[in-house]
């Protein structure tokens, strides 16, 4: 089976299940991304862009005209699953709390191990959905956990678009700050100003921060905001799924004017799981989940990548 059971069986036991903590989603639960559901194919979105320094000398009858393009990027969901199969029958050698309930021949997991297997589940498979989305690289190889679909760091690497800023050395306390100024320095005045973009990194980054901050003698009034940690006005957001190398500065928010864009079938299903008997002559039970997945941004002329240098 896929659970399995290891148990001293003797003296006083926890009468609860304790799981492994876990980050979850993050990006999605501190909504870093504008979510499109409901799509069963490619979600398209339009652009349109009127480039600068068009104005013309006045005349009776214009003849030259102005340049506007309009044209499309694509969110590609990919279809991913998570399956699980087990014997309410494992736990028959253990604490009497958690014993299966019912007769042999219908026997049904205890509600304390089932609530246990789904909120483990939830919280791995929400973990590995938001390493995706920063991480994910279709050419990863069959095997990688990683290989469902193309996350931001791939296609904002590939895009020359995309701002690019290096880093010297691992991100640490010493080069924060530096690398935020220089991200902030190379974002357009534009998207600095009117559209509150975020920095976007991982945890031990955020912790990297966090040390240079502390050892501030004045801190301003532009480095916390409530609970919320902010450099030079703009919030700093640690996420699981980013890795200790990259740190984006992007506008990300729920809205439609974010640039982080996510599509999906619903924005529940990878929380939503179908648990029931694998078959009427078994006494397996299973948990499937099954969704659909994939992200985008709009504009990479309006995104700042920092990353460590080789």
């Amino acid at each position: 089976m896929s659970v399995t059971a290891t148990s001293a069986f003797i003296g006083t036991n926890v009468s609860n299940i304790l799981a492994l903590l876990v980050l979850g989603a993050e990006s999605i639960q501190k909504g870093l991304l504008h979510t499109i559901p409901n799509k069963y194919d490619k979600i398209y979105l339009p652009r349109l862009v009127t480039d600068a320094d068009q104005i013309q000398d006045r005349t009776a009858t214009p003849t030259t005209s102005a340049d506007s393009e309009y044209d499309e990027r694509v969110i590609d969901p990919q279809d991913m699953q998570f399956y699980l199969e087990w014997n309410p029958a494992t736990f028959e050698h253990v604490w009497a709390d958690f014993w299966p309930r019912g007769s042999m021949v219908d026997q049904v997991t205890d509600p304390k191990i089932a609530a246990a297997v789904v909120n483990t589940v939830r919280g791995s498979i929400n973990t590995q959905l938001d390493k995706l989305i920063y991480q994910g690289d279709v050419d990863a190889g069959a095997a990688n956990p990683l290989r469902f679909f193309d996350g931001f760091l791939k296609t904002m690497a590939a895009d020359t678009d995309v701002i690019k800023v290096p880093i010297t050395g691992p991100i640490d306390a010493n080069n924060i700050k530096e690398s935020l100024d220089a991200m902030i320095t190379a974002m357009p005045p534009a998207v600095r100003v009117n559209k509150r973009p975020k920095f976007i990194m991982s945890h031990n980054s955020f912790d990297a921060f966090e040390q240079y901050t502390t050892a501030l003698d004045f801190k301003g009034n532009q480095v916390y905001n409530g609970t919320q940690l902010r450099y030079r006005g703009y919030d700093v957001v640690p996420v699981g799924g980013m890795t200790d190398t990259d740190i984006i500065f992007a506008v990300a928010d729920l809205s439609v004017n974010s640039n982080l864009f996510a599509g999906t079938w619903m924005t529940n299903d990878p929380n939503n799981f179908k648990i029931q008997r694998l078959q009427n002559n078994s006494e397996l039970w299973f948990l499937l989940a099954k969704f659909r997945y994939g992200v985008q941004y709009g504009f990479g002329q309006e995104i700042v990548l920092a990353s460590v240098t080789p």
